[in-house]
């Protein structure tokens, strides 16, 4: 988040809390992961400033039984506290992103499977023009060497023009969603493309 605003340590930001501005100085950063659903905040006050101004304590709670949880009692005893159950709403969002998997899997499947057929009529083609080619170099008096030579050169040429028009559209695809769809800061950092890279060759060897 600190990337995508551009923000630095010393940078003051002003905060609007209950009609109240509040400056505030960033003195550090943390990593947040919310995918463990743990309480998380994307900023954080000191404890003894955050006391002052109003303020609501929020707490998460994991039962092993979760039907021997009476909520009329715990009201009770608690009048004013509010209780969302979140494994309600965990299992249908789980159950979206499986439909959603699902659909992507079909689709990525169909995607693969029509791209295969495309590359192998293609190579089918090329075979034949290949042979006739060849057949042309043979009689303009190039030897088996130099026509593998030539085949080598231009497989060579495709490969990496193939590979440089991919990685353009993907860019300048991932930019422009990036900035105009999710409104967020875009850059390319090679980084990660090498962790990546990493991974994978450590993985495909194990």
């Amino acid at each position: 988040m600190a990337k995508d605003f551009n923000i630095e340590l010393g940078d003051i930001f002003t905060l609007n809390i209950y009609g109240r501005e509040i400056d505030g100085e960033i003195v550090n950063f943390r990593e947040v992961d919310y995918r463990d659903l743990s309480i998380n905040f994307a900023m954080l006050f000191n404890p003894q400033f955050a006391k002052k101004i109003p303020h609501e304590y929020l707490a998460t709670a994991k039962f092993k039984n979760p039907d021997n949880f009476d909520e009329t009692k715990m009201l009770e005893v608690l009048p004013s506290l509010s209780m969302i159950k979140i494994a309600d709403y965990l299992n249908k969002v789980t159950s979206v992103l499986n439909k959603v998997f699902i659909a992507v899997t079909l689709i990525s499947g169909v995607t693969i499977v029509i791209g295969l057929i495309v590359i192998s009529s293609a190579i089918m083609v090329q075979g034949k023009v290949k042979e006739y080619q060849n057949l042309v170099f043979k009689i303009l008096g190039f030897s088996k060497k130099e026509i593998i030579f030539s085949s080598l050169i231009e497989f060579i040429i495709i490969f990496i023009s193939v590979i440089l028009i991919a990685i353009f559209f993907a860019v300048i695809g991932s930019k422009f969603i990036m900035e105009n769809i999710f409104e967020l800061v875009w850059q390319l950092d090679f980084k990660v493309l090498i962790y990546l890279g990493a991974i994978r060759n450590y993985s495909n060897n194990k």
